[in-house]
């Protein structure tokens, strides 16, 4: 099962993620896709770790998302936090193509189902404002809304999350 939580920068939507999957389960995974890149994200990741529960097993996966899921074990529950530091790191650091991307969050889905995984994906609403005149940053928000439509379709419960609060547009948030 897929929850897919959406909303902007430092609205509260991976806390809202991580208290709904303490939820479901015990010993939840988080697959964290963010690296130590400079010292903003630096201490955004000891911010998160700082914040999150001990009860979760931390697996810094980077862009291996695919492989941090086929390691969860089957029924389990886990947050991966967030898919637009992994679609930077599929394109800019890997070197995908949109094909190659959307054909990675398939195998994603296909490892949730199979092993019956309760996933809950994290990302941020990035095409809310203007966006600059750059033909790159362009085909990334083109490309992220792409999979934020994908793991829409797959998902069981889709949230919005602004100023902390949850808009639940399809299931349930359990708070």
């Amino acid at each position: 099962m897929i929850t897919f939580i959406s909303g902007g920068a430092r609205s509260g939507k991976s806390s809202i993620a991580e208290t709904d999957i303490l939820r479901r389960t015990a010993s939840p995974v988080y697959i964290a896709s963010s690296r130590y890149t400079d010292e903003e994200m630096s201490e955004r990741i000891r911010h998160h770790r700082r914040t999150r529960s001990d009860r979760f097993t931390t697996v810094e996966s980077g862009f291996h998302v695919k492989k941090a899921l086929s390691g969860m074990k089957g029924e389990s529950a886990g947050v991966m936090d967030c898919l637009t530091v992994w679609l930077s790191e599929a394109l800019f650091t890997e070197g995908l193509d949109e094909q190659k991307i959307m054909q990675e969050a398939a195998a994603w889905v296909d490892i949730i189902e199979e092993r019956r995984l309760e996933v809950t994906i994290v990302s941020n609403d990035v095409n809310e404002a203007g966006l600059p005149s750059d033909e790159n940053v362009h085909f990334y928000v083109d490309v992220l809304e792409k999979l934020h439509r994908f793991f829409i379709q797959h998902a069981e419960n889709v949230i919005q999350v602004r100023a902390g609060f949850p808009k639940v547009w399809k299931g349930e948030v359990r708070r």
